[in-house]
């Protein structure tokens, strides 16, 4: 029974359909995750600086 509807989900067009939009789905997923990774890091000095008052133009304009 099982084996039966699990065969006509994967040879039925709509079946396919669906595995192609979730397949989709899941790249843009594993793409997103990356990038937020990997710009993560900067995004976060970026925030950071302010708080800490590490920026580069607060120190140079206290050099003035």
């Amino acid at each position: 029974m099982t084996v039966d509807v699990l065969r006509r989900f994967i040879t039925c067009a709509r079946g396919q359909d669906l595995i192609e939009y979730v397949l989709l789905l899941a790249l843009a997923v594993i793409v997103t995750t990356a990038m937020l990774m990997t710009a993560g890091e900067s995004l976060s000095a970026v925030w950071n600086a302010p708080i800490l008052g590490t920026t580069h133009s607060s120190s140079e304009t206290g050099k003035r």
